[in-house]
């Protein structure tokens, strides 16, 4: 499995011009329509990782490789036994990919509501975060945010190996993945990061 990064902050007007001209007219009109100028950066950062991604793992050149999405969004590379998977958080954006399937998560981590941690979690997770402590409103205890982006972030490459997009985030117990899955948990900076693949 290869990294590729990006921080958005090191991005050019050239650089970005250049990655949005490399992209197919419905992809434009995708990113010309995200209203944030930071997610427009992200996205073209995103796309343009992939391209380098798939070249360095088939031998063509990013300018050869056609991206395109499946019906739940999950991007792919057409005619290519690559995979990849992007994702991004504050201002870098990772793309994982390797020849089997593959899924990464990247957050920035920071103080998060309890509320939030209650939502993302379920009980066992919960339990497994807290320490079954009573969390304050705000939380800003180190060792529970360092285990509940762990959560997080496994719940979302989970939710992107498999394809099915993030419609099943909330009813993934990271406690209960498959055996014959590969997942390592990593920080990168001030960011959590995790990836998954098969064994």
């Amino acid at each position: 499995m290869e990294l590729f990064w990006q921080d958005i902050r090191r991005m050019t007007e050239a650089d970005a011009r250049l990655w949005f001209s490399e992209t197919d007219g419905p992809r434009q009109q995708q990113l010309l329509r995200l209203r944030h100028p930071a997610d427009r950066l992200r996205s073209l950062a995103g796309d343009h990782l992939a391209r380098q991604a798939v070249a360095a793992q088939s031998g063509l050149t990013p300018g050869e490789v056609v991206l395109a999405r499946t019906a739940q969004g999950k991007p792919y590379a057409v005619g290519l036994p690559v995979f990849f998977s992007i994702s991004h958080s504050g201002s870098l954006v990772l793309c994982a990919a390797d020849a089997s399937p593959v899924g990464a998560d990247i957050q920035l981590v920071g103080p998060v509501s309890a509320r939030l941690i209650g939502r993302v979690c379920t009980q066992r997770e919960l339990a497994w975060v807290t320490g079954g402590t009573v969390l304050p409103p705000q939380v800003a205890d180190r060792s529970v945010l360092e285990r509940f982006f762990t959560v997080w972030t496994e719940k979302e490459a989970w939710c992107k190996y498999t394809g099915e997009g993030l419609q099943g985030f909330f009813g993934t117990d990271t406690f209960a993945l498959p055996e014959n899955l590969s997942m390592l948990h990593f920080r990168h900076e001030d960011y959590a990061v995790a990836l998954c693949r098969g064994r």
